[in-house]
């Protein structure tokens, strides 16, 4: 089977999995959802017509049959609360989050790189260092802690930024930058320890190839080759760790988000947990599920065209 054909079978075949295993563990869930909602003061026959009218009293596996027949033709569901298209709820705060996890990972890559190829460029040094201790703290320190401390530096005690990221649903979330920038820097500092790591590493081991040595023995200016033969041989590794940042950003911003209370899917997956709308959980999971599998492909294909030893590898 040919690699891409067989690559996108593995990412479907992901997708699948959590699906089944997603549909399993909300059917497992202890309690009557419906009877939750409804109150202790449901009588028999509102129960029983709520069930029905929600299909809860069909089967497990033609429940799901029939779920994942939604999601092959683009139906994420009805909420179980307000019975409104889940994706509906979810289109405006998706974006929310996308805007903010792009802004986050764009920080992160920029600020990152720059720290990694710094540090590359002179290990042992004293800014190596400096970086070194300063990525290891802000990596051992829980993203809520971040941005809690983020908001008591800046918005409680200097007044400089706001405490939360209430977006006007009207605008753009990123026509609204003064409200993106705490969350964004929590989101910035959680990742930044890793990208720092993986850039200098790589720096490391360019620098210390033959064709590097040569260049600086044939007397080629050090900012040269930096910029024509280090740098190009860590492309293929920043891709990678954009992807697994991206990926990483996914768990960290549904914390964050519930701390600067951002309108995003974070906020909507935590007020689904808490009124046990499954089919909005579901959705968000596969929904996630399928963005880590994508991001995951397009850093792989990108890995691929940059390295040529990745493109003859299978």
């Amino acid at each position: 089977m040919p690699s891409p054909v067989r690559r996108l079978a593995g990412a479907f075949a992901v997708v699948l999995g959590v699906s089944v295993v997603t549909f399993a563990a909300m059917s497992a869930l202890p309690g009557d959802n419906v009877r939750a909602r409804l109150g202790p003061y449901a009588t028999e026959q509102q129960l029983h017509a709520e069930h029905v009218r929600l299909g809860l009293d069909h089967p497990v596996w033609e429940r799901y049959l029939r779920w994942i027949s939604g999601l092959a033709h683009g139906d994420l569901g009805r909420s179980q609360v307000n019975d409104l298209p889940v994706d509906t709820l979810l289109s405006r705060p998706m974006v929310n989050s996308l805007t903010l996890a792009a802004v986050a990972l764009a920080a992160v890559l920029l600020t990152g790189t720059l720290a990694g190829v710094t540090a590359g460029l002179r290990p042992g040094g004293a800014v190596d260092r400096l970086l070194l201790m300063f990525s290891l703290t802000v990596s051992a320190v829980p993203a809520f802690v971040t941005g809690s401390l983020l908001v008591l530096l800046f918005a409680v005690n200097l007044r400089w930024l706001p405490a939360l990221a209430l977006v006007d649903p009207t605008r753009p979330a990123i026509l609204q930058p003064r409200l993106l920038v705490l969350p964004a820097t929590a989101l910035t500092l959680s990742s930044f320890a890793y990208v720092t790591r993986l850039v200098r590493a790589s720096v490391l081991d360019a620098a210390a190839m033959p064709w590097a040595l040569a260049a600086r023995l044939r007397g080629i200016p050090h900012r040269r080759v930096v910029a024509r033969h280090i740098l190009p041989a860590a492309l293929p590794v920043l891709c990678q760790a954009g992807a697994l940042t991206m990926i990483a950003m996914v768990t960290n911003v549904v914390v964050v988000e519930i701390v600067f209370g951002y309108p995003g899917v974070g906020n909507v997956l935590q007020t689904a947990v808490s009124q046990r709308d499954v089919p909005v959980i579901q959705a968000v999971t596969i929904v996630v599920a399928a963005f880590v599998v994508t991001v995951s492909a397009l850093a792989d294909g990108a890995v691929r065209l940059l390295l040529p030893r990745a493109r003859t590898a299978t």
